[in-house]
């Protein structure tokens, strides 16, 4: 291969450019999450965080893969100040919710709690 020439740096320039600047536009809770609930992976989560203050998401169930209902979409994501809660069905038309309460920590992990299928349980949320 002959090497890139002005036309092709400039063209790759521009092409990093606007990738930097539209992942300057993303909040810090963009991207992939596991839920860990007791040390164990009970979720993962794919978080969309425009940077605007409303976020979306999804979450996977690990522990079923495979399952039809193993995956779904966060149903409410809220974040107030430090804390952040999540609530979500993991199974369709269930009455089950499993809801998570976490503060935010110094080297960018959540802590705090899961309550899933009643049972109540310490939870970190952290990059995948």
């Amino acid at each position: 291969d002959a090497p890139p020439t002005p036309s092709d740096l400039n063209y790759e320039s521009r092409l990093r450019a606007t990738y930097n600047a539209a992942q300057g536009m993303q909040g810090p809770l963009d991207g992939r999450w596991v839920l860990r609930a007791n040390g164990v992976d009970a979720y993962y989560l794919q978080l969309v965080d425009k940077g605007q203050g409303a976020l979306e998401g999804a979450w996977r169930d690990p522990r079923r893969a495979g399952a039809v209902d193993a995956s779904g979409f966060i149903d409410e994501i809220q974040t107030v100040g430090g804390r952040l809660t999540l609530k979500f069905k993991p199974r369709r038309n269930s009455a089950e919710t499993v809801e998570a309460t976490l503060e935010a920590g110094a080297s960018g992990q959540w802590s705090g709690n899961i309550t899933d299928r009643g049972d109540r349980r310490s939870a970190t949320l952290s990059r995948n």
